[in-house]
């Protein structure tokens, strides 16, 4: 049975300044210990107070066969309990995407071999709608802009609005996507709808496209085609304003609804995966290796913040669009804006700090570029503790590990107010 979990390990680089800013979110968990389980979690806030987890797991047994079971919870008090609202198993069926609008409405759907069923509700699941399918078949991406506005695209790149209580086809695209490449995404604005996918164009998949629909779906035009594939995310907040994150650090910045788009110096190199708003000035990314970038001045300039994990921040959240930040990272993180930006962080250029040998055994060294000078070194274990400290007075500097326990360490290297972390192993 291929493997569904995903194990996340974090590292708290500031305990207690960590804590004071960043609230961790307990979420539900999945045990049958009847049962050898793979399970995913995943989770979307509705509001700053209403939030909803799903678990899918795919459990088998010598002789007994599998199944599947997948869960749907919902919490109204910021997570501190959590109760069940949806419940359901079958053998060849398993939940793909949950998303909420609002604090009670929002559409879940279920993945078989044959074919993808959306289920949407106005009253946080008490009772659910099922969408019909024109024709049967995979959704690659689901957008809701209420309860009676439903945009889906499928497998065969062919865009579904929902009528009535149907799913209905209403355009072809007439491109190919890979199932190892990015799904295409619908982003909805107030008139305007845009998809952004990686088709089979020019004999290979090597291009980034954004298309854009005037007629709530019925016919797509190109407005935007890269030389890459890098992008990950797109947000518009009004018709004209957008941003698209990917890889690399990439951030590209549209003032005329996709038409042009310009590429916005960042200062990382890490690959950026999920971008949220609060308003047109404030706009908010998450990275790999736990980065968070913020704006609040309309992209022209970005700062680091701490964050809550050194895992990927593949969602970023701002619930209701006021001032509270929620972050997904495989475990669901909370905080105020006003606490994360009281001390804004900048990246080390990568290239000032390397260290070898990587794993370690008895000593590993740092060595610094000509550009630092009397950097402060800390190594943390997995829970957080701070094992070593110690201020580097030279360019490269032999740092004995013997007394530390084999395992995974977060070593983070500060210089004049900017930081790099790498991770440590020692065996």
């Amino acid at each position: 049975m291929k493997k569904l979990v995903v194990i996340i390990i974090f590292f708290c680089f500031s305990t207690s300044l960590l804590h004071a800013q960043w609230q961790y979110i307990n979420t539900p968990t999945y045990n049958n210990p009847n049962f050898s389980c793979d399970w995913v979690y995943s989770g979307t806030p509705a509001s700053n107070s209403t939030f909803y987890w799903s678990i899918f797991a795919a459990c088998a047994a010598g002789g007994m066969g599998q199944f599947h079971e997948f869960y749907l919870y919902k919490s109204t008090n910021s997570g501190t309990g959590w109760y069940l609202v949806q419940q359901g198993d079958e053998f060849n069926s398993w939940l793909t995407e949950i998303d909420f609008i609002s604090s009670d409405t929002g559409f879940y759907a279920q993945h078989n071999n044959a074919y993808t069923t959306v289920y949407r509700t106005s009253n946080s699941l008490i009772s659910i709608e099922e969408c019909i399918n024109e024709i049967p078949i995979h959704y690659l991406d689901i957008e809701m802009i209420d309860f009676d506005h439903l945009f889906a695209i499928d497998e065969e790149s062919k865009v579904h609005i929902l009528e009535n209580d149907t799913l209905k086809v209403v355009c072809d695209l007439q491109y190919e996507f890979d199932e190892f490449e990015d799904n295409p995404s619908i982003i909805a604005t107030n008139n305007l709808l845009f998809i952004s996918c990686k088709p089979y164009l020019n004999g290979s998949y090597t291009y980034d496209i954004i298309l854009k629909s005037e007629d709530g779906g019925f016919s797509w035009d190109t407005c935007f085609i890269s030389e890459s594939l890098n992008i990950t995310e797109i947000k518009f907040i009004s018709d004209n304003l957008g941003f698209a994150v990917g890889k690399s650090g990439l951030i590209l910045q549209t003032q005329d609804a996709g038409n042009s788009w310009i590429n916005i110096s960042t200062g990382t190199n890490n690959n950026l995966l999920s971008i949220d708003f609060m308003n047109q000035d404030t706009w908010i990314v998450g990275g790999e290796d736990g980065l968070i970038l913020f704006t609040k001045d309309g992209g022209d300039s970005w700062n680091t913040l701490l964050s809550p994990s050194t895992s990927d921040i593949n969602r970023v959240y701002f619930p209701e669009k006021d001032s509270i930040i929620m972050v997904k990272t495989g475990y669901l993180y909370k905080t105020s804006l006003g606490l994360i930006t009281s001390v804004p962080k900048q990246y080390m250029n990568p290239a000032n700090f390397n260290l070898y040998p990587n794993p370690a055994n008895e000593n590993f060294t740092v060595e610094l570029n000509s550009e630092v000078f009397n950097a402060h070194l800390e190594i943390y274990n997995l829970l957080g503790e701070k094992v070593l400290n110690q201020t580097l007075n030279i360019d490269q500097e032999s740092i004995e590990c013997r007394g530390l326990p084999v395992g995974i360490y977060l070593l983070r290297v500060e210089n004049n107010g900017l930081y790099s972390i790498q991770r440590l192993v020692i065996q």
